[in-house]
């Protein structure tokens, strides 16, 4: 969850800050390191909400699961299909104020969901403890 608001937070819009010139070695640099960071959470989260669904602990609402795995669903989809779109846009192109602008409002979805998907993750993890 915190890497999302990092991303959100700094690294969108350093976008707009790095300038013209700057901007596609930095946007390269984040494009290239970035997969790295968040591939292999992603999937592990989207394994472990497809568990929560088929497997699901006695202490956990089918409704609660349900939930997790659309959150998780709603990541990727806007991953994949709206914000890796924009990268490539910014890749091609270059330094677009408006793309970017577009990049840092969709991505407030992302992090609305993945907060919403930690804070449900948190409720769970209280409720089996006590």
């Amino acid at each position: 969850m915190g890497l999302i608001w990092l991303v959100q937070m700094v690294q969108y819009p350093g976008f707009a800050k790095v300038g013209a010139e700057a901007f596609h070695t930095y946007h390269q640099l984040h494009v290239e390191h970035i997969a790295w960071v968040v591939a292999v959470p992603m999937v592990l989260e989207l394994l472990l909400a497809l568990g929560m669904l088929f497997i699901r602990p006695s202490q956990l609402d089918l409704i609660l699961s349900v939930l997790l795995f659309l959150l998780v669903g709603a990541t990727w989809v806007i991953t994949f299909f709206v914000a890796m779109p924009y990268h490539d846009q910014l890749a091609n192109q270059g330094f677009d104020a408006e793309i970017i602008k577009k990049l840092i409002n969709i991505n407030w979805v992302r992090t609305a969901a993945w907060t919403l998907r930690g804070g449900i993750l948190a409720f769970i993890v209280y409720r089996v403890w006590h």
